[in-house]
């Protein structure tokens, strides 16, 4: 239980301060909109996608550019 609450306080960490740089550094930013559904389909690709946390890194880039302006 240890082990896996630290594997996602990593994770959590890297989204956060990936964001924020993405954020303070380009005043422009695109996303693309992905099929994640047919991506979890896919057995081979399920669990990295699964892994990926798509919805919260659109989340926190949106907050985080309206935040600082970019």
């Amino acid at each position: 239980m240890r082990l896996h609450t630290k594997i996602a306080d990593i994770r959590k960490d890297t989204l956060h301060k990936l964001t924020t740089y993405l954020a303070k550094n380009h005043s422009q930013i695109v996303i693309e909109d992905l099929n994640v559904s047919g991506m979890m389909s896919n057995h081979k690709l399920a669990k990295a996608v699964a892994d990926m946390s798509f919805y919260e890194f659109r989340r926190q880039l949106e907050y985080k550019c309206e935040l600082l302006g970019c």
